[in-house]
């Protein structure tokens, strides 16, 4: 009962987590501090997982929030791109997204397997960017604090449900990796918490 609730409340959080990150993005009109390769990086993993997920008969509660922040990610990334002037790579994305999309689709069980333990490695990398970013400026850019700090309590609750719902070795090793790397950017939140853009410094 307990992992049915968390797996719902998870859903709920999924369905919103980024949105501060977007709104923020909006206001501003800049997407500074924000890595456009660690996005990307994030949405090949959980494309990936939600599809193993799928594929592997596991109950929506247990990975649905994944595919409601990948949506978001996907938001984040043509706002990255249109916000830095890169309009080619951006029209040209739709046709990448579709051919990922095919791409998953049609991505055999043993395929998907292999990607699915590859994604670990990844997803690391995946915040390597964006850790090294901040590191680099000094500061957390237009970051999102709530979905830094967010991002950390999921994989907590996240490794609860999986161990009650799917008991998947490969998602549960994920879930830990994504709990050490966002518990790294939550860290330089902190740390760099009265630290700010220079551009906002002059304003």
């Amino acid at each position: 009962m307990l992992s049915k609730c968390l797996s719902y409340a998870m859903l709920l959080s999924g369905a919103i987590i980024k949105v501060p990150q977007i709104l923020i993005i909006l206001k501003n009109r800049r997407a500074a501090g924000l890595s456009l390769m660690s996005l990307v990086m994030e949405l090949v993993c959980y494309s990936i997982s939600i599809t193993y997920s799928y594929r592997r008969g596991f109950a929506f509660s247990s990975y649905g929030e994944t595919a409601l922040i990948a949506v978001q990610d996907i938001s984040l990334i043509f706002l990255v791109l249109a916000l830095s002037n890169r309009l080619g790579l951006l029209a040209l994305s739709p046709v990448l997204l579709g051919l990922w999309g095919a791409f998953m689709f049609f991505a055999t069980g043993d395929m998907l397997k292999l990607m699915q333990s590859a994604t670990i490695p990844v997803l690391l990398l995946s915040r390597l960017p964006q850790i090294i970013s901040n590191f680099r400026n000094g500061h957390t850019g237009d970051l999102s604090a709530i979905g830094v700090f967010a991002f950390c309590i999921g994989p907590l609750a996240r490794i609860f449900t999986t161990l009650k719902e799917a008991n998947d070795p490969i998602i549960l090793l994920g879930f830990a990796l994504s709990l050490l790397v966002n518990g790294t950017l939550a860290a330089q939140m902190i740390y760099y918490w009265n630290s700010r853009p220079a551009a906002q410094k002059e304003d």
